[in-house]
């Protein structure tokens, strides 16, 4: 006769065993796939500087637009003088056939220090680019062009110099 301990120690094992050979009852399993697309660099490159020009002013001072196309007017009492006047154009380069949105600069400084070291500034504002709508798309190559334009605020009785300054341009995919 079996005791009554192993009686339970056989009852546990077989217990044991029926439940390691059990199928899971609340274990399912399902398949995703992982996706990802891989677009060619957005890239930009300056070509040609924004370039205003040689102008002259009076006392009350203007503006000078360059416009995309780099035609330059002046308004008030700024007149133009000649010298090298162009809109900034820049290469991109990308995914053929992708949009892009262009972000410009709300303003920016150049400026122009004399031999004392006193340094004069003049505003560049009113950014504008080469879609009117604000689209922009890459050619069935990838490529395309985009030219900026600005105006130039001269203050009355500028001081003279040559004057220069920087300004970001920035693209990104849509």
């Amino acid at each position: 006769m079996c005791s009554r301990r192993a009686w339970f120690a056989g009852l546990a094992l077989l217990t044991a065993v029926w439940l390691a050979s059990a199928p899971a009852v609340y274990a399912a399993t399902a398949t995703a796939t992982a996706t990802a697309s891989v677009w060619a660099a957005l890239t930009i490159t300056k070509s040609t500087d924004l370039s205003f020009g040689v102008v002259s002013v009076g006392t009350t001072g203007g503006t000078v637009v360059v416009d995309t196309a780099g035609a330059r007017t002046t308004t008030g009492d700024v007149v133009a003088e000649g010298g090298t006047v162009s809109a900034a154009s820049f290469s991109l380069t990308g995914e053929p056939s992708k949009t892009y949105t262009v972000t410009l600069p709300t303003s920016a400084s150049i400026t122009y220090t004399d031999a004392a070291g006193t340094v004069y500034s003049m505003t560049v504002d009113t950014f504008t680019s080469s879609s009117a709508s604000g689209t922009y798309t890459l050619d069935a190559s990838g490529n395309d062009t985009l030219y900026v334009g600005a105006t130039l605020n001269v203050a009355g009785s500028q001081q003279k110099g040559d004057y220069s300054g920087t300004f970001d341009v920035t693209v990104e995919y849509q």
